[in-house]
């Protein structure tokens, strides 16, 4: 800075020198000596200028950063277990506007999460209203200038490293948090629940704030946020070892769901999720909706997931219960063994008085199909008189084709879960999955993992490729997952009206719908009666060639 000022300051000398020089050939009248020193003023002057502006951008950028480094301050990037999924990819010169119009679609624009699709709530004269969705997080309301300063911190995300493709320069965003906290709300749980004891809950329409803004197709993609022991499997060549290593996937799924006591929204007949990463793909569909049955395939470098998420709750007036009726299947390339894993029960305890808790119980198998290895994992509730430093402990085995056990199970799905040979020591166990780092202040932010942050992201480059059924274009999960609970109630309520009214328009009833990419399996095929879906179509070559000509726009 100080180099480019002495240069400005000797600019100013020599314009100095060359306008006296002018007055005395003015003086003598000589017009060619007139002309040579007014270019030479010419060039100094232009050099002054650039100097200056040089000085000046040199000063912007330094405010800038201070104004940045003042703003958000200095954030520690912490590691994490979680699969590698594939980070949002942005475009570099993004709009500024926030609202746009394309294709006749409108389209919501913000930094946390690219470009929203985002029907706005009607008029009574059935005009939009163009005002962006309210943030409900009370920020004007926190006590304190550190709680504001806390709030503004937190509706950031992170600029990664760039890379190229075919589409240019683009930009990777991995979102550290949501657009705004979860919104705190007074509800009377008795005048809402007492209609509710003893019924199946899938078929009770709860209000949108018992949710969480997440649909039921992208909490089944969660699972492979544990991506990485499940690579710890597909490596192994001993096929106990990998038994244990996949039982230990499977527990990990439970990870969280302690304290995530909001449910997931019911996803709409038709509705489908996809995910993609260098490693693996995930796509899921809703096959039924009475009762709600989603079907999911997962492909990635050894193995494919078929998964069926089909549950059954009640309430008995004091807790929730809900029991799996679906079941997770896993099948490795290089052996070609299938295992399926059935899950335990859920419940959600204390829902009326005391603290809201989830806790898991119950017995259950991930068994090889092929030879007849099973692990039988016992997960331990947390009973009323139990310590609470015991919750999330589990108690399994691995069991050779007869039945012998070989290796035992030990840990929390809370902490970890370890596995060691029969009679040794907890010592000489071996860690085969660790818990993922959640995100700060993730109490406020639904229970969600880092993994979870991303699901419902969208943005150009992603609404290029998606179906119009895809579960990120649902507008009453973007209105909560924005803070704006009393617009995405009314969303919700739209959305499940335009679903009847597009069924009356086909001409069948839900019974007579036929999924596009999955197929219902036989009954003989199914093991211990549980209803099962087989991928059928490619969804991925549909994707490449854009073929979404017949899928229902169940959203906008």
């Amino acid at each position: 800075m100080k180099d480019k000022i002495a240069k400005v300051q000797e600019d100013c000398n020599s314009i100095q020198n060359i306008t006296q020089q002018l007055k005395d050939v003015k003086k003598l009248e000589n017009i060619r000596g007139l002309s040579q020193i007014i270019d030479q003023l010419d060039v100094k002057t232009e050099d002054a200028i650039g100097h200056l502006d040089q000085i000046e951008k040199s000063r912007k950028r330094r405010k800038s950063r201070r104004h940045r480094k003042h703003k958000h301050g200095d954030r520690k990037k912490s590691d994490s277990q979680e699969g590698d999924y594939e980070e949002i990819e942005c475009e570099e010169n993004v709009d500024k506007s926030m609202f746009e119009q394309t294709q006749g679609i409108p389209t919501f624009k913000n930094k946390f999460s690219g470009t929203v699709s985002h029907s706005s709530t009607m008029s009574a004269e059935g005009q939009r209203k163009s005002e962006s969705p309210k943030l409900t997080s009370n920020k004007d309301n926190f006590d304190d200038e550190e709680n504001k300063r806390s709030y503004r911190r937190h509706k950031t995300f992170t600029k990664e490293k760039k890379k190229k493709n075919k589409s240019g320069n683009l930009v990777k965003y991995k979102r550290e948090t949501l657009p705004a906290f979860k919104t705190k709300t007074t509800i009377n749980v008795f005048k809402i629940l007492k209609d509710s004891i003893g019924k199946d809950l899938t078929k009770f329409c709860v209000p949108v704030y018992f949710n969480e803004p997440l649909s039921m197709l992208q909490r089944t993609c969660e699972i492979m946020r544990n991506e990485v022991t499940l690579n710890k499997a597909v490596d192994q060549k001993d096929s106990l070892l990998r038994l244990a290593y996949l039982a230990a996937f499977c527990i990990g799924q439970y990870h969280g769901t302690e304290n995530r006591i909001s449910k997931p929204s019911n996803p709409v007949l038709g509705e489908t999720f996809e995910f993609k990463t260098k490693n693996w793909k995930f796509i899921a569909e809703q096959v039924s909706h009475h009762p709600p049955i989603s079907a999911a395939h997962c492909k990635g470098k050894g193995y494919e997931i078929w998964v069926n998420t089909h549950l059954k709750s009640k309430f008995n007036g004091k807790n929730f219960e809900v029991k799996p009726l679906g079941s997770q299947k896993f099948m490795f390339k290089d052996t070609g063994d299938l295992f399926e894993f059935i899950q335990p029960n859920t419940t959600a305890n204390n829902i009326v008085i005391g603290k809201l808790y989830i806790d898991h119980k119950g017995e259950c198998i991930l068994e090889n199909k092929c030879n007849g290895e099973r692990a039988v994992i016992k997960f331990c509730p947390l009973g009323m008189f139990t310590n609470k430093s015991k919750r999330g402990m589990i108690e399994g085995r691995i069991e050779d084709a007869y039945g012998n056990a070989i290796y035992e199970l030990f840990g929390k799905w809370t902490e970890g879960i370890s596995f060691k040979q029969v009679g040794e020591s907890d010592d000489s166990g071996t860690l085969a999955w660790s818990p993922p780092e959640l995100p700060p202040d993730c109490d406020q932010l639904y229970n969600f993992s880092k993994f979870a942050l991303q699901l419902n992201v969208i943005n150009d480059h992603l609404e290029k490729k998606i179906p119009p059924t895809d579960s990120r274009y649902r507008t009453d999960q973007r209105c909560l997952e924005e803070g704006d609970i009393e617009t995405a109630n009314g969303e919700k309520k739209r959305i499940e009206e335009k679903q009847r009214k597009w069924l009356k328009d086909m001409g069948y009833q839900e019974s007579e719908y036929k999924a596009r990419y999955f197929e219902k399996e036989d009954e003989e095929s199914n093991s211990n009666g549980i209803v099962s879906y087989k991928y059928l179509k490619n969804y991925w070559e549909d994707r490449k060639q854009h073929n979404w000509d017949n899928m229902p726009n169940l959203f906008a």
